[in-house]
């Protein structure tokens, strides 16, 4: 009764570590959860998604994070930083496709220890990234045409209208 209870035990445990590691890519010195990013943006508006990266070693190491092709649509921030051991830190991928079509690129997160007393090799990870870049609604250029032309609208209407998205 005893091994059936331990065996049990063993499963959940190695299913609860597992589970927990499932959206997350892990090197040493590095961890990025999502694995994965897809961002959705309308053709000419920016869109932005966000990674948080890990330094689960104890060493304090210096990060860098950039894209590995796009980088004229796909923008980082901060794209480098230091991170003690057992901190995180959220890093914005911010996206801007020019037209509609599909973009996949990488995205490398690399560490390295700060200190030259650390032994440590350098480490890194690569995510995927997905863009999306949809058509401009037309209904939205048109309403802009119609502001654009109109008298009797301010420029603050016309900024409220932006912000609220409606273009």
């Amino acid at each position: 009764m005893i091994r059936k209870h331990a065996r049990i035990l063993g499963i959940l445990l190695i299913f609860g570590i597992t589970w927990g590691m499932w959206n997350t890519t892990q090197a040493a010195g590095i961890s990025a959860t999502p694995a994965e990013l897809n961002i959705d943006t309308q053709a000419g508006r920016n869109a932005e998604e966000h990674i948080m990266v890990r330094n689960p070693s104890s060493a304090v190491s210096l990060f860098d994070v950039y894209p590995d092709e796009f980088a004229d649509i796909i923008r980082v921030m901060p794209s480098s930083f230091v991170l003690e051991g057992g901190r995180e830190r959220e890093v914005t991928v911010l996206a801007r496709t020019k037209k509609a079509g599909i973009v996949q690129t990488m995205l490398s997160i690399t560490s390295k220890p700060l200190s030259e007393n650390e032994f440590g090799a350098n480490a890194g990870v690569k995510v995927p990234v997905v863009i999306t870049g949809r058509e401009a609604s037309p209904f939205g250029a048109n309403l802009l045409e119609a502001v654009k032309g109109s008298k009797g609208i301010t420029a603050g209407t016309t900024l409220a209208l932006l912000a609220l998205g409606i273009f």
